[in-house]
């Protein structure tokens, strides 16, 4: 039978870990082979008390708490694998909650098929109050116009590495996932990691998740959708959400490296579609600042943008940047 270990990183969101993640957790049935690995990068010891007090109140639940050695989601995930002990790994976000059949209906999915190296259970992902992108959060006209321009300046996603935003909910396979609910066969991380540039202005390491598993995918793995169960992402308001010139810095900056690990090893003419899909945001970007001119943000974001892009180019192109974690 086939063990789970459940990762949560996390950082000063005790009040996720206490009211979503773990209560969850606690109600899983079907199973009773999996542990639960909480890597806590907190500057305070209040998320330590929250997993300590889930600890007392339910002890036929698994709990190993680990203060991060180091900080950025990235590098906490690639430590937490170190430390799990079961042979499939389960990344959960903070507030993250998942169905009571969740960990049972995966390691059935896994231990079915061979062929499966990753997947996830269907998930529902609900965005804080004005942060859902512009593509699901509209709709009638305006939802032609916006799904229109996305198929104009993102005819070929996967060849720029880049991804539609759009939570994984139908049953069968995929070639992304979502950091919040993804699960691999824990040998997999013997050859790969999640990359760590990701996190150079922003400890949320954006996209980790979606390059992790697009690599896999692009070697030819399986990655699925799990029939039954779910995970909702109660996604709590926090920096990624938040219009600014280093939001628009880590949009940019990881916006290439996406695509330079996932997409231009296997053909160097993804720089074309790459450089189009670019084109395509900041031309977004630059009529939201002209819709709403008053909001400075915008206009700072569109400048964050257009410097990470920079700094992207200038550091791989010139030969300035740090290996990948691909890189061997």
């Amino acid at each position: 039978m086939l063990s789970v270990s459940v990762i949560i990183a996390t950082k000063n969101r005790e009040e996720q870990l206490c009211t979503v993640s773990l209560p969850s957790l606690a109600l899983q049935h079907g199973t009773s082979s999996f542990e639960v690995i909480i890597w806590d990068a907190s500057d305070n010891d209040k998320s330590r008390t929250v997993v300590k007090e889930f600890a007392a109140e339910n002890p036929g639940v698994s709990v190993r708490y680990f203060k991060a050695p180091r900080l950025g989601l990235s590098a906490q995930r690639n430590d937490a694998v170190r430390e799990a002990k079961g042979e499939l790994v389960f990344f959960i976000d903070d507030d993250s909650e998942v169905s009571p059949d969740g960990i049972s209906v995966l390691h059935e999915m896994f231990a079915a098929d061979d062929r499966i190296v990753g997947g996830c259970l269907p998930l529902d992902y609900e965005f804080p109050e004005g942060a859902k992108p512009a593509i699901l959060r509209v709709s009638g006209p305006w939802a032609r116009f916006v799904r229109g321009y996305y198929q104009v300046f993102e005819p070929s996603k996967k060849a720029s590495g880049y991804f539609p935003p759009i939570p994984p909910a139908q049953q069968g396979a995929i070639s992304y996932l979502f950091g919040c609910d993804m699960a691999f066969r824990k040998d997999i991380f013997s050859t790969h990691c999640f990359e760590e540039r990701l996190q150079r202005f922003s400890g949320y390491a954006m996209c980790d998740d979606l390059i992790f598993s697009r690599v896999l995918m692009r070697e030819g793995r399986e990655l699925r959708v799990a029939k039954e169960g779910y995970v909702i992402h109660w996604a709590a308001p926090g920096e990624r959400f938040k219009f600014g010139f280093n939001s628009g810095r880590v949009e940019g900056y990881n916006a290439g490296i996406v695509w330079l690990v996932s997409a231009f090893p296997w053909s160097r003419w993804t720089v074309f579609p790459f450089m189009w899909a670019r084109t395509g945001v900041l031309c977004a970007a630059l009529l939201s600042c002209v819709w709403w001119p008053w909001q400075f943000d915008r206009w700072k974001r569109v400048a964050g943008y257009l410097a990470g892009l920079w700094i992207f180019v200038w550091e791989e192109f010139f030969g300035l940047s740090k290996r990948s974690a691909y890189s061997g």
